[in-house]
């Protein structure tokens, strides 16, 4: 794939670049055992805890959670998300944020130097879940905390954070794919409010900030969308899993004050040096781990790299 036929320009006029194929089946199916062996280990405790009857051992990587989840009472114990902060941690996530065709991309954007962020997550959208996804939103009403959000937002500007979201199985309407509104990032912040259900949604109506577009997508596509641009996760209405995985990037050397934590970020979501055009500068899927190692909460979570 000719990856110059994709701009800076072009995600910045958009608020996001769609790119077919851009992942190889290889990096893909590592994931999907990542996630594999990390459900593994959840219904195991499940079943020991007695929350479970049944584990499913034989059901796919699509069906097992869903399977497994119609079993649970209680909305904790099956999460929507996973990420580094709840144990799921390895070096496929790392050789995801370092693949060679995604760092040209995102090289395209936020130049030769560029940082990955610990803020990645895995999501398992069910069918029927009791979290539904999230309203529409931008991401930099959930960065941002420290100013009247009821309101306005001060925010920096659409290149600060690039979210990289990645199915790990094909997504379209009916399980759930994610929905943007085309251009929405001009709009810069837009006013927020939080609704019946403490989630923050815009204050005026969706179509005031363009056309909503559904992106379907097949395994190997990419999806790139900036901090500004209005998105939201569709409802999952089949018997199967809508696996997924975002990974966040910045430009290296930007300050962590476009989020509400500050410096914290690094403290809670350990960032690294994902591209550099020094090799000297870039670190080691043995570095970022031990950054992971150094957190806080690292041996009272009990995090067990898979």
């Amino acid at each position: 794939m000719n990856l110059s036929s994709y701009s800076r320009e072009q995600y910045l006029q958009d608020g996001y670049l769609l790119v077919p194929q851009l992942i190889n089946a290889k990096t893909i199916e590592a994931q999907r055992k990542t996630i594999e062996s990390y459900v593994d280990q959840k219904v195991q405790y499940l079943l020991e805890v007695g929350k479970i009857d049944n584990p499913h051992e034989e059901a796919s990587f699509e069906t097992r959670w869903e399977l497994v989840s119609q079993q649970l009472v209680e909305p904790k114990d099956r999460p929507s998300q996973w990420g580094g902060r709840q144990g799921l941690i390895s070096s496929s996530i790392y050789d995801l944020y370092t693949h060679d065709r995604l760092a040209q991309l995102i090289g395209l954007i936020l130049g030769p130097e560029v940082n990955g962020h610990g803020d990645y997550w895995i999501r398992c959208m069910t069918r029927g879940k009791a979290d539904k996804p999230l309203r529409w939103h931008q991401d930099s009403t959930y960065f941002l905390g420290q100013n009247n959000r009821d309101t306005t937002i001060n925010c920096y500007p659409p290149e600060t954070v690039l979210t990289v979201w990645i199915p790990l199985v094909n997504v379209d309407e009916t399980n759930g794919c994610l929905k943007l509104v085309k251009g929405s990032n001009r709009h810069g912040a837009i006013p927020f409010k939080r609704d019946n259900d403490r989630q923050w949604q815009p204050i005026r109506a969706i179509n005031d900030y363009g056309e909503v577009t559904p992106i379907p997508m097949t395994v190997g596509d990419v999806l790139i969308f900036n901090n500004l641009t209005l998105h939201t996760g569709g409802n999952n209405t089949t018997n199967t899993v809508r696996w997924s995985i975002d990974l966040r990037y910045s430009p290296a050397g930007q300050s962590f004050d476009w989020h509400q934590m500050g410096e914290e970020v690094n403290e809670r979501y350990p960032v690294f040096v994902a591209q550099s055009e020094d090799p000297a500068k870039r670190m080691s899927w043995g570095q970022w781990l031990k950054k992971w190692q150094a957190t806080a909460d690292w041996e009272k979570n009990q995090y067990k790299p898979v």
